[in-house]
């Protein structure tokens, strides 16, 4: 479910965009390891018990577990691209590359 003012577009289930508007995103955690690139706007990032301004291009990196939350430092959303290692819940997402042959 999605937080009001959060959207997102994730065309292979790995990689997806986020459009962040206010209000903050609630703090959350993931099992699994997640990596942010933002490619517009500032971000205010909480991960763990650091706080971290995202400005463009900026990345940061999420461990397993770790609390973290977002929100926006302008009046202006900002869009996040966000890439996650291949979980299993998510390889049906996949499936259309096999006609790829990839090894």
């Amino acid at each position: 479910m999605m937080q009001k003012g959060v959207s997102r577009n994730r065309p292979d289930g790995q990689v997806h965009d986020h459009r962040i508007d206010r209000p903050d995103t609630a703090p959350h955690t993931h099992p699994y390891e997640q990596i942010n690139l933002l490619v517009e706007g500032d971000l205010d990032f909480i991960v763990g018990n650091e706080r971290i301004l995202l400005e463009q291009y900026d990345i940061v990196e999420i461990p397993i577990e770790i609390e973290h939350a977002s929100r926006t430092v302008s009046d202006d959303p900002a869009i996040l691209l966000t890439y996650w290692p291949l979980r299993e819940n998510r390889l049906a997402e996949t499936q259309y590359q096999a006609e790829f042959n990839i090894e």
